[in-house]
């Protein structure tokens, strides 16, 4: 992920998994209040990541030189969210019906597997909100 479209690319499949992880956790009813903060906090990660798109989008038509930094400093938290939201999908994706049917009914973490995802979610997006502001300056 060396040049900016890559760049750019990442963003793009991380949004895809977010959008995928929202759609599963719309669909289990069971851990109600942890499963409505984990949806929330993945749906406000969309938003950064579209402002985030964009701003690495017009950096491309300024000066690339001085954006290098900026752009490089992307690739560990976008791997970091992605790998995170990987692992979330697939535990979310049930394989076959009876799975589903479990998976609408149980919630599939625990607490403190919820409290590591939430504290690598809030770290990410941080950095995506400090990448923003200083693609605006």
């Amino acid at each position: 992920m060396s040049d900016p479209l890559s760049i750019t690319a990442s963003i793009i499949a991380v949004l895809q998994l977010t959008n995928a992880a929202v759609s599963f956790l719309k669909d289990i009813k069971g851990g109600s209040e942890d499963r409505v903060r984990l949806r929330d906090e993945i749906w406000s990660t969309i938003s950064l990541l579209e402002m985030l798109k964009y701003r690495v989008e017009e950096a491309e038509t300024g000066d690339r030189h001085s954006r290098w930094d900026q752009k490089m400093s992307l690739v560990g938290p976008l791997n970091q969210l992605k790998h995170l939201l990987e692992k979330l999908v697939s535990k979310l994706a049930p394989a076959n019906r009876v799975e589903r049917t479990i998976q609408k009914i149980m919630w599939p973490f625990d607490k403190n597997e919820l409290k590591e995802i939430l504290l690598t979610i809030e770290r990410q997006k941080a950095l995506f909100s400090l990448a923003i502001q200083d693609y605006h300056v």
